[in-house]
């Protein structure tokens, strides 16, 4: 069974990275050439997916220190630690104002 967190492990930083060099680099990391095409296709559709405009969740804010970041310009880990700390009144906001 594949996992998610684990491919983005690996593939973390690889958006600004064409598909070849991502793959070497794949393979630089221990993986054999299958599995790094797969590795790599798998988490570029859900990069994509993850990141579509349609995703977009406008007016969500995440902050950290002074810097400040739309959710959806954060990273997958970061997306992850702040939902899960939220509780359920917020989680409920977000997904009405994601809905409008």
């Amino acid at each position: 069974m594949i996992n998610i967190e684990r491919i983005y492990n690996l593939c973390n930083g690889f958006e600004v990275y064409g598909r070849a060099t991502a793959i070497k680099k794949l393979m630089a990391r221990g993986l054999n050439d299958v599995d790094a095409v797969s590795y790599y296709n798998i988490w570029r559709r859900h990069y994509l997916e993850s990141t579509r405009d349609d995703l977009k969740l406008s007016g969500v804010f995440i902050r950290q220190g002074r810097n400040r970041k739309r959710l959806e310009e954060c990273s997958y880990k970061e997306r992850q630690k702040y939902l899960q700390a939220l509780n359920k009144d917020q989680l409920i906001k977000i997904t009405q104002a994601v809905l409008k």
